[in-house]
């Protein structure tokens, strides 16, 4: 247990969660975060003004006797008794964006901070301190000048990557905010929450509002002419909002959340995948449902046109990661019926750039790469613990891989051999995507760090 005493007024704050003797503790040179290590194998931060528990770092293997903030206070240094030094943030990482020159990361954390990072040097270039809630969504404009940043409160903030000042006062959602994205032209943003909104990128004043989900909207994209935008939302309803003509096509079909969408290159088609074991395609423009996917025995967790949309794969809570053809609604390759081979939910997938080539990864600890043409399965093994993030190179000679371990890795995209592990996470990489130079590998992370 660990007390915060106040000299002037006498009041104590009793920090609970630990489970055995406290071993060691630091303070941020601000005062607002504290870091413990204990007997109980790990090592804890705190908010050192309310004395409430904002993480637990659970990587070490005995007494963590050692603990230290960095002095801009970013991350944290933890020692062990086995015979380990691990490197942390402060804050679990919401979200992550990389700019398109690949120069730059953008981070969003639990800390309330938005951070920009430099992807050659792999240090703060700027801090955004602003938001009053955890910051869920962040993006980096096209031409990288800005940053637009949401967190669960409501508030949506745009910032200046050069000033690193605000371009216009905050933007009040009507609701937390599980989303913010920019068009394609850069003109507008668009936020999910309670309802979807649109907003002017330069002035930040409102321009439409979309209301009709009855449960949060966790996704909104915009169509590439930007007159329509596809939501989807825990409520099991996908919608299409034209901007023109404000008709509403509401996709009706999938009985319980959808997880995760796609639109096709053309703009024809949307594809989702549902907490009701199926994927499901639609007309873009009508919202018609064209076909469903029925193979599945869980949850469809990802889902993914080909470049070419003529076939889609998805990744499921069965362990199985499946390709269809759009045209057929058939698997499309024989004679295996289906990519099974995990011993646990298959949580990403990833088409290899000449698409004869699938990878996966699952909570068994593994990644896979499945040969379409032959069903031939390659199993990588290296990760400790659940795997949640894949992505394969632009020339598919590499692949990259994050998951509940902590480090990220590289492997041969052919032979399947380990090339390199980055270790300074703590746990749960949530997500991982190469820059188009393949130079920048770190996509998203809902733990202790952003690498590059």
């Amino acid at each position: 247990m660990l007390r915060i005493w106040n000299r002037r007024t006498g009041a104590v704050e009793v920090l609970s969660g630990h489970t055995d003797k406290v071993l060691a503790v630091d303070v941020s040179q601000d005062g607002k975060i504290i870091i413990s290590g204990s007997k109980d194998e790990t090592a804890r931060i705190w908010n050192g003004e309310t004395g409430e528990m904002m993480h637990v770092f659970e990587a070490h293997t005995d007494d963590v006797n050692w603990v230290e903030f960095s002095r801009d206070s970013t991350k944290v240094v933890s020692g062990s008794d086995d015979e380990t030094v691990r490197v942390g943030h402060t804050g679990e990482v919401l979200d992550v964006d990389v700019s398109r020159d690949g120069k730059m990361v953008v981070s969003g954390s639990t800390y309330k901070t938005v951070r920009v990072w430099s992807e050659e040097l792999g240090e703060t270039m700027r801090v955004f301190e602003g938001h009053k809630d955890w910051v869920r969504t962040v993006e980096f404009s096209r031409d990288s000048s800005r940053v637009v940043s949401g967190d669960s409160g409501g508030t949506v903030l745009v910032w200046s990557v050069e000033t690193g000042e605000l371009e216009f006062e905050p933007i009040q959602c009507h609701s937390g905010v599980f989303c913010a994205r920019y068009s394609p032209s850069g003109d507008r943003i668009a936020s999910g929450g309670e309802s979807v909104q649109i907003w002017d990128a330069k002035t930040g004043m409102p321009v439409e509002v979309f209301e009709g989900h009855e449960a949060w909207v966790f996704c909104v994209s915009f169509y590439p002419n930007e007159n329509k935008l596809v939501s989807g939302s825990r409520d099991g309803i996908l919608r299409i909002w034209d901007r023109n003509t404000g008709v509403v096509e509401v996709l009706s079909g999938h009985t319980r959340a959808v997880w995760d969408v796609d639109v096709s290159l053309d703009g024809r088609m949307v594809v989702s995948g549902s907490l009701d074991h199926t994927a499901r395609i639609w007309n873009g423009e009508s919202g018609e449902m064209i076909r469903v996917f029925e193979g599945h025995d869980d949850f469809v967790r990802s889902v993914q046109f080909s470049r070419d949309s003529t076939t889609v794969v998805s990744g499921s809570g069965d362990g199985t990661v499946q390709v269809w053809s759009v045209e057929t609604g058939e698997l499309v390759f024989e004679p295996i019926k289906f990519f099974h081979g995990h011993e646990d939910r298959v949580i990403c997938t990833s088409f290899y750039p000449d698409e004869n080539k699938v990878v996966s990864c699952s909570d068994d600890g593994t990644l896979r790469i499945w040969d379409r043409k032959t069903g031939e399965e390659q199993v990588l093994s290296g990760h400790s613990r659940w795997v949640w993030g894949v992505d394969v190179s632009r020339d598919g000679k590499m692949v990259v891989s994050g998951g509940e371990d902590g480090p990220v890795r590289i492997w041969n995209g052919e032979s399947g051999e380990t090339m390199q592990v980055f270790e300074g996470h703590e746990r749960w990489v949530r997500s991982v995507q190469f820059s188009r130079d393949s130079h920048v590998w770190v996509r998203g992370s809902h733990c202790a760090g952003v690498v590059s």
